[in-house]
């Protein structure tokens, strides 16, 4: 019977760190489609090419979300990883699941002809409400399937997050209409 095992929840509470990740992971797919596409000799296929660049390079796992009397709960599907290959994270209005897994089998004696063993990336970001208490996060892998338990805040403190995410993205937005706006400003004058 396979054992219970919990891996870590890190409470995340900038999306920016989120972000980073998701566009170091999309720059690495970048990368190894233009990989296969130099060694296809260039058919312009690329779509085709970021397809198989994605599935070689990052695995996504299957999820589910469920709302709970109590909050939510998220199972991601992640066979043949254990608990300290996971990473959990939950902040921002995200919960980032991360994974990486190396396979190597080497035997004395004996020479690999062939093997698909091969390191598994795994990353997956699922939106979740605001409501969630992050610090009261849990998680727990069992058989395969990675178990996230996301209980509801109470109403003031849920209140209270759900304004303070929508300040900072009002900020980040407001930030960048500016720097737009001051642009074209630029660009009215020089013609006038």
């Amino acid at each position: 019977m396979p054992s219970r095992k919990n891996p870590p929840v890190k409470q995340e509470n900038t999306a920016e760190a989120l972000r980073r990740e998701a566009d170091e992971i999309q720059e690495r797919v970048r990368e190894k489609a233009f990989e296969l596409s130099q060694t296809l000799g260039g058919t312009g296929d690329d779509f085709h090419d970021w397809l198989r660049a994605e599935a070689e390079t990052v695995l996504r796992p299957t999820f589910e979300l469920v709302e709970t009397k109590d909050g939510w709960k998220a199972e991601f599907a992640v066979p043949g990883l254990d608990a300290g290959d996971l990473e959990v994270r939950v902040g921002g209005g995200s919960l980032v699941v991360k994974g990486e897994r190396t396979q190597e089998r080497k035997k004395k004696d004996e020479r690999v002809v062939v093997s698909e063993y091969r390191a598994t990336n795994l990353f997956r970001e699922v939106s979740i409400p605001l409501e969630v208490d992050v610090d009261k996060a849990k998680a727990s892998l069992d058989a395969g399937v990675l178990s996230v338990v996301l209980p509801r805040r109470k109403q003031k403190a849920a209140k209270k997050a759900a304004d303070a995410t929508r300040k900072a993205t009002r900020k980040s937005t407001t930030k960048k209409s500016t720097t737009k706006k001051k642009a074209t400003t630029r660009k009215t004058t020089r013609r006038s």
